[in-house]
């Protein structure tokens, strides 16, 4: 495993699956292989597809998705995966499950989910072959009777899964399906992969270019519905998509009712091919058009938005002017107050050197009023003497 251990993200046991769900893209459908009693917990698609062949499990299933966008078949894996077009599934989880097959099958079940996958395939299994022998009839972890699809058959390791992205855990499973524990842990790994995108004729970047710049404004409808935009493009695509590929189905259905006698099969669709793409040609112009159409609703609404964003930018900035305003004008009055205060001692100072001063003066005329009462008296007695 050495040769692999830079590519692979290693955690704990408490940030790993998150870790793991962080890798894991929004989708539009999701088909869950193997799921048991309790479907995928990652993402909420559209359209949920639960692949489990257990039919105790089936009808458990049944009664948790009454009512919701989720379809169950009653199959096993290869047997539904053989049966689906090329890209015709965004995501595809596998949890818990590959360590329930041979390994021969179970690479061929992951073979055909990267050929169905548009998107994602996402998978989880433990590190190697962990021992669980469950045979049938024998009661599962549910306290149900799925023992035989419970047992572990093949052991799998990051290395089977070059070119995948790996987040690894060697310290995860520290019970046995009893409840047991398990003592050293056995570890887990994540493997996605990331399907390359193929050319189509919906130009889906463009799409949400287009209806992103018309919502840009309206923070409400995206904080309510943050994937918004992603779900309207890639619904209107595939509904453009499937509706190419059932006029396709009816049009071939005619060439083989009018050329079947004449015509070999390959020939047949090879002319129900070249008029599908013709037909895809044109329903991406009408794509096209009815997309622009639908963001244009979005434009004044958007306009007015911005426009409301821009006068509450002024307003705020206003404010903040106001503000430092009133923060000089507090310091002004401070300073003022300071002034006068400075003002007022030195009034006082002056009063008191005034008051000062008058004490003097009345000292002053106090002592010259004795002085002069002095020499009067002395000059009075130089004058009786002579």
């Amino acid at each position: 495993m050495k040769k692999n251990d830079s590519i692979i993200d290693w955690c704990d046991s408490q940030t790993f699956h998150n870790r793991a769900s962080d890798l894991i893209k929004p989708a539009y459908s999701v088909l869950d292989i193997g799921c048991g009693i309790r479907p995928q917990q990652y993402i909420t698609p559209e359209l949920l597809i639960c692949v489990e062949p257990h039919i105790e499990y089936v009808e458990i299933l049944k009664k948790g998705l009454q009512g919701s966008n989720a379809l169950i078949i009653p199959l096993d894996a290869k047997q539904v995966l053989r049966a689906l077009p090329d890209r015709s599934v965004d995501s595809i989880f596998l949890i818990d499950v590959i360590e329930h097959m041979p390994k021969e099958i179970g690479i061929d079940v992951i073979r055909e989910c990267e050929r169905v996958a548009r998107q994602q395939v996402v998978l989880f299994t433990p590190l190697g072959y962990m021992p669980q022998e469950i045979h049938a009839g024998d009661v599962d972890g549910w306290n149900l009777h799925g023992g035989e699809w419970q047992d572990h058959k093949s052991g799998w390791y990051p290395e089977d899964f070059m070119g995948w992205d790996i987040i690894g855990c060697k310290q995860l499973h520290t019970k046995d399906f009893q409840g047991k524990p398990i003592n050293p842990p056995y570890g887990g790994f994540y493997a996605v992969r990331h399907i390359t995108k193929i050319a189509n004729h919906f130009n889906d970047i463009y799409s949400k270019e287009v209806l992103g710049g018309a919502t840009g404004h309206l923070d409400s409808l995206r904080s309510q519905f943050p994937q918004f935009v992603d779900q309207v493009v890639y619904r209107e695509i595939e509904k453009s998509n499937l509706k190419c590929g059932i006029q396709a189905c009816q049009r071939t259905t005619e060439l083989f009712i009018e050329l079947g006698a004449t015509k070999s099969s390959e020939e047949i669709f090879e002319i129900a091919n070249r008029e599908k793409e013709a037909a895809l040609l044109i329903e991406a112009r009408n794509y096209n058009r009815k997309l622009k159409e639908f963001a244009s609703q979005f434009e004044n609404i958007n306009a007015r938005e911005a426009e409301f964003v821009r006068r509450e930018a002024w307003v705020i900035e206003k404010e903040s002017q106001l503000s430092n305003h009133e923060t000089n004008l507090r310091a002004l009055e401070a300073d003022v107050r300071r002034r006068e205060a400075y003002v007022v001692e030195k009034e006082s100072q002056l009063s008191n050197h005034e008051t000062n001063l008058r004490a003097l003066e009345i000292d002053l005329n106090r002592r010259g009023t004795v002085l002069a009462n002095s020499w009067c008296a002395k000059f009075y007695k130089i004058f009786r003497g002579n």
